[in-house]
């Protein structure tokens, strides 16, 4: 099929085999890029709405975000949305695709001087390991988009992170009056409850596209009173 009259050309610029299964870097138009995982889209260069209002909403909700962890690069809206901030002094990025890494450098100039910051350290890894692993009230904000959320996983292992078990990773690692926020390419029943029962206090932001898609959605823990007792058998 043909594109329709006044798409934006697409082409393949490297292709390779990745943690996430076949990854593509797919040029759009002139100057636009997406990345694809396994065939499904990921992130692109002109969707930066909600990727950045992950970091802003988050951010507002901490009073001193000194220290914040990224966990996904993609094309470096909400790591540049971070550095946008006066008040952090370091942020740690987790990415779990070395080749996301150098197409950053290689592609995309803006996201290669966001990394070159000083503030900026990179780890290679994934990221429900490296909170299971991090040091206790570490950080001031953890923002979370490896995925396109937890009802739409590109990797089954990333289930771990909206699960019971890594969300209480991240409240663990979260200093206290810190934020956890994650991002969602549609709404989920499950993640706000279980953030419930890790101990955060949870509200919801919806960022709507502009074309009147379904809105992508934020989930915003705050770290409250812990997470909850399991509840004691009748009888």
């Amino acid at each position: 099929m043909s594109p329709r009259r006044g798409a934006p050309s697409r082409r393949v610029v490297e292709r390779c085999a990745g943690v996430l299964g076949e990854l593509a870097l797919v040029r759009v138009g002139r100057r636009g890029y997406e990345i694809v995982a396994a065939g499904v889209f990921l992130t692109a260069t002109h969707c930066r709405r909600s990727e950045r209002a992950l970091a802003r909403e988050a951010l507002a909700a901490v009073r001193e975000p000194r220290r914040v962890l990224v966990g996904g690069l993609g094309v470096g809206h909400t790591l540049r949305a971070v550095l946008d901030d006066a008040r952090v002094h370091e942020v740690v990025v987790v990415e779990i695709e070395p080749k996301v890494l150098e197409w950053a450098q290689a592609y995309l100039p803006a996201v290669a001087r966001a990394l070159a910051d000083p503030r900026v350290r990179v780890t290679v890894g994934d990221l429900a390991a490296y909170l299971r692993d991090a040091a206790p009230a570490s950080y001031d904000a953890i923002l979370v988009d490896t995925d396109n959320g937890p009802g739409w996983l590109v990797r089954e292992a990333n289930a771990r992170l909206y699960g019971p078990d890594g969300l209480v990773s991240a409240w663990d690692a979260l200093a206290p009056g810190g934020a956890a926020a994650y991002w969602s390419a549609a709404p989920s029943e499950t993640l706000p409850r279980d953030m419930a029962r890790a101990g955060f206090e949870v509200r919801t932001v919806t960022v709507p596209w502009r074309d009147g898609n379904t809105p992508d959605v934020i989930y915003i823990g705050l770290k409250g009173h812990g997470p909850e007792a399991p509840e004691a058998d009748a009888g």
